[in-house]
């Protein structure tokens, strides 16, 4: 468990602020990079002759000096770390614990996410069907490098196979769900398609579709778990 002093992680330099909107790491052209630079730059400065390079001190069941990002390290639920910050550049730090959750709740809170078929069958399909599996997504905010995961129910097998469609970045299609990236979705409302053959027959437990940020996983949303019948 990872605990840290806020005040340690912040200050009153208002130019944390175009630091934290720069776009992909970048402003928007040369003119603009540098008159923020020049405006911001004595701020940063002070009274010292040049800036310093944010560094982490990890303290408590682990010891460590951290200068060079990104950084990962995994740590025991048992373990006890104090993190603290010292620089003139504010560092992104985020702290997550996975685990298997078998009863999974409905959850939207930043996004919501749900799928469907387009046939209108919601639980049957019948084999040798060609199909199509619709995932709806909204969006409460608009969010910067978005991972949508869309698992497919274990009798289906792909169909067509598209790549790169409209605001998607890319897709992997995985032998149980599809997994779609993209750079940037602003606040709205956005549908995504997969393929499908339904083939084997049976009954299948779906996994919940998970829609979360990439960097910052603590924001996601899932629907339920789902049951299929193929015959």
């Amino acid at each position: 468990m990872a605990s840290w002093d806020k005040d340690k992680f912040s200050n009153d330099i208002p130019s944390n602020y175009f630091l934290e909107t720069r776009q992909n790491g970048y402003w928007r052209n040369t003119y603009e990079s540098a008159q923020i630079v020049e405006a911001i730059l004595p701020d940063l400065l002070g009274d010292k002759s040049k800036v310093s390079k944010p560094e982490l001190q990890l303290t408590g069941d682990v010891t460590k000096t951290v200068t060079q990002f990104p950084f990962e390290m995994q740590l025991a639920p048992s373990q006890q770390v104090e993190i603290t910050k010292t620089g003139d550049f504010p560092v992104y730090l985020t702290s997550y614990q996975r685990f298997w959750n078998s009863r999974p709740v409905l959850k939207k809170n930043d996004f919501e996410i749900s799928t469907s078929f387009d046939n209108g069958a919601s639980v049957k399909l019948e084999s040798g069907q060609e199909t199509m599996l619709i995932a709806r997504v909204t969006v409460k905010k608009d969010a910067e490098y978005v991972m949508i995961n869309i698992p497919v129910p274990g009798g289906c097998s792909y169909g067509n196979k598209p790549n790169n469609r409209g605001i998607e970045s890319h897709r992997e299609y995985f032998r149980n769900e599809t997994t779609i990236f993209c750079d940037y979705l602003p606040k709205g409302d956005y549908t995504f398609e997969i393929e499908l053959i339904a083939r084997y027959g049976g009954t299948y437990t779906v996994n919940p579709a998970k829609v979360e940020l990439m960097y910052f996983p603590i924001f996601n949303a899932n629907n339920e778990i789902k049951i299929i019948r193929i015959k």
